[in-house]
């Protein structure tokens, strides 16, 4: 297992010293933009740019830098089913005394490993920027960073199967590209026929106090299912990401 687990991480190194770099970059950035908002140049702004200045920063470094910080920890699935593709290493591994539960347990370790790796340094991050903007981190911040947490888990399990499946990082590129643009397309254009319907380009102010408090109605009904939805969500796509990749290796003989 422990060998297993060195060869993920060996053959994903070169990704992750080139992400982790970004993330101190980012991180770096993060420290002086906050500081000049404190001591530097960005504290001489006007008071309206000031105010959207600090809070533009302050939620895109907590919620950016959480996502690249995933990022940064996953293994490189794409480099790691390439090289063994083109290595021809699966028709190797089926000599080893090694079943494909294991190969596969040892990718999903390494996940799971990351996303809770990933979820301190996000809450480590937030403390961070909260600390800088004399700010405390909030309750309604944890839960957005829980949400990410949940959609990285989700994302990073089904990740492996569609590699093992089609054996090609753009194909399954396209295929984030084409679920985020249905959700992405099917929100907007909700969102547009509900303004549509009460007269937005009449009376804007109308509009946006309908729109509040349709999504409170909404956040208020779906408020308790929320959190077994998403405990749900992750179990069901961790056990059919696992069960699938184990499926698509006992084929690699074929």
């Amino acid at each position: 297992m422990n060998g297993l687990v060195f060869r993920e991480l060996y053959l994903s190194k070169k990704k992750y010293m080139i992400s982790g770099f970004s993330l101190l970059i980012a991180v770096i950035l993060e420290v002086m933009v906050r500081l000049s908002l404190n001591f530097g140049n960005l504290s001489n702004l006007e008071t309206d740019s000031f105010n959207s200045t600090d809070k533009v920063t302050f939620y895109v470094f907590i919620f950016g830098i959480s996502v690249l910080t995933y990022f940064v920890f996953f293994s490189d699935d794409s480099g790691v089913i390439l090289s063994d593709v083109k290595c021809k290493w699966s028709t190797f591994a089926c000599t080893f005394p090694v079943s494909e539960v294991r190969l596969v347990r040892t990718k999903y370790v390494i996940k799971l490993c990351a996303l809770v790796l990933g979820f301190i340094v996000s809450i480590l991050n937030a403390l961070l920027v909260c600390g800088l903007s004399g700010r405390t981190l909030d309750g309604l911040t944890v839960k957005i960073l829980c949400g990410i947490l949940v959609l990285a888990a989700v994302i990073t399990f089904i990740h492996t199967p569609l590699m093992l499946k089609f054996k090609s990082a753009g194909i399954v590129l396209g295929i984030f590209m084409g679920l985020f643009a249905l959700v992405y397309f099917g929100v907007v254009g909700r969102f547009t026929a509900f303004l549509e319907e009460h007269n937005a380009f009449e009376d804007d102010n109308e509009a946006a106090n309908a729109l509040i408090n349709w999504l409170k109605d909404i956040g208020n009904t779906v408020k308790p299912y929320v959190i077994p939805a998403c405990v749900l969500l992750v179990a069901v796509t961790f056990s059919a990401g696992f069960g699938i990749s184990v499926r698509l290796l006992k084929r690699r003989e074929k």
